[in-house]
């Protein structure tokens, strides 16, 4: 797979829509189910919350590189990018396994 960006490839739109699907899937009106719908529905917000910032982090440094030659400035700005990325994923990946046998019965049509 080619190496894609978080937020210009749409990967984490994906992610997000993903999870919205994976939240639609579960009640919030169950008692059996309603930690995992406000668990899923917290990492909605959060990829949400996160989407935002990193917009305005890769904002920050388009503006930034024009008067910035000797990185001072971007090289903090990607590296708080890059944490909020490796965040985002490692919340996915326990959403993966923590809800994995209700994942199985989602389609790809369900993702769309």
């Amino acid at each position: 797979m080619a190496h894609k960006r978080f937020i210009r490839d749409g990967v984490l739109v994906g992610l997000i829509n993903e999870v919205k699907v994976i939240l639609n899937t579960v009640s919030d009106e169950d008692p059996d189910s309603e930690f995992k719908f406000h668990y899923i529905n917290s990492l909605l917000i959060t990829f949400k919350t996160g989407k935002t910032a990193l917009e305005r982090i890769e904002e920050s440094i388009e503006l930034a590189r024009e008067h910035d030659p000797t990185g001072e400035i971007c090289s903090p700005l990607c590296e708080a990018a890059m944490h909020l990325q490796t965040g985002i994923l490692s919340l996915y990946e326990s959403l993966q396994v923590n809800i994995s046998p209700e994942i199985e019965d989602i389609t790809l049509e369900d993702l769309s």
